[in-house]
C-alpha cells in the first residue's frame, strides 16, 4: 500500500464524469493516474468501515510480468 496524502491531485479528478458524484481521495487518485499515466491501482476506502481511514491509501497488485511492471514504473517516474 502507498500513502497518497502528500500527492497533489487535480480537482477535476474528484468528480465522476458520468454521475457528477464526488470521489473520495483514493478514488480520485486512481482515476487521475489511470487517465494521466495509464497505470491502475486499487482504492482502499471499500476495505474500511470508517472511510476516512482508507481515503489516503491505495494498493498495488503486482500480478503482471516483469516487463509490464517495469513499464508501469517507467510511466510513474
Amino acid at each position: 500500500m502507498t500513502d497518497i496524502s502528500n500527492i497533489e491531485i487535480p480537482e477535476k479528478y474528484f468528480i465522476d464524469p458520468e454521475t457528477g458524484a464526488k470521489f473520495t481521495r483514493d478514488y480520485a487518485f486512481v482515476y487521475y493516474i489511470a487517465n494521466e499515466f495509464g497505470v491502475v491501482c486499487i482504492p482502499m476506502t471499500p476495505y474500511f468501515s470508517d472511510k476516512s481511514v482508507g481515503e489516503n491509501l491505495v494498493r498495488w497488485a503486482f500480478c503482471k510480468t516483469d516487463e509490464i511492471i517495469n513499464e508501469a514504473i517507467r510511466r510513474l517516474v
